[in-house]
């Protein structure tokens, strides 16, 4: 009797010590994340969020956009963009990504006329 009870109790005390060895299931594998590893991709920069192009104003040598309600000449900035170049239909701005050409913005469904 006494053999079957340091059995039970034996038996009762094992998923105590293994709950230790349990693994994370939501934690990255150690051979993929180690401190101090350099990553075999590149780092890259932040999604922008691009403004909203509303109109474009050509004549001669003056260039000019309206860009989130804002008058911009060729080389200015909004929200850390710079104006790179104003075109007929769209204009392009420098990003962190890079040049991005941003188009101009087609009337949503309730600004469009109702024949």
């Amino acid at each position: 009797m006494k053999t079957l009870t340091l059995m039970i109790a034996a038996l009762l005390c094992l998923p105590a010590f293994g709950a230790g060895k349990l693994r994370d299931p939501t934690r990255p594998l150690a051979a993929t994340v180690r401190h101090g590893a350099v990553s075999a991709f590149p780092a890259q920069a932040a999604p922008v969020v691009l403004p909203q192009l509303q109109l474009v104003l050509v004549g001669g040598e003056r260039r000019y956009a309206v860009i989130d309600g804002e008058l911009l000449a060729e080389g200015q900035a909004i929200r850390g963009l710079t104006l790179l170049q104003v075109l007929q239909n769209a204009v392009v701005l420098k990003t962190p990504n890079g040049p991005r050409t941003l188009p101009l913005s087609s009337p949503t469904e309730t600004e469009k006329e109702i024949p």
